[in-house]
């Protein structure tokens, strides 16, 4: 739950930096850098981590992940004229939103444990 709360607060941050004065790039370099180098897949639910590969698409150049070929993936995935800011801030949004549900939910489930248990 704390890696969730933690990813959540990150995505947060992230959606202000794409707020600034900041050209695209500089945008993404300081969304990266910031807030998602630090979110990591185990702290996404499985049934959401959809969302979480499709942020990352936006830095494809930022990292690597080991037996994952980018260049191959590419063929599957939209072109670059499609990555721009809005789509960007779309995508952050999504996982901001679904995780948040998701964590509502778990503390819902978790009191009606407590209260019942």
């Amino acid at each position: 739950m704390q890696k969730m709360m933690t990813a959540q607060k990150k995505l947060e941050a992230a959606l202000l930096v794409l707020t600034g004065n900041l050209d695209f790039q500089q945008k993404k370099v300081a969304v990266y850098h910031q807030c998602l180098s630090d979110i990591k897949a185990d702290a996404i639910p499985h049934c959401i981590r959809k969302d979480y590969y499709h942020l990352l698409r936006f830095f494809e150049g930022f990292f690597v992940v080991e037996g994952v070929s980018f260049a191959a993936a590419r063929q599957h995935t939209v072109t670059a004229e499609y990555l721009n800011e809005n789509t960007l801030a779309a995508a952050v949004l999504t996982l901001l939103m679904h995780l948040t549900q998701w964590i509502a939910i778990e503390n819902y489930l978790t009191s009606q444990r407590l209260v019942t248990g």
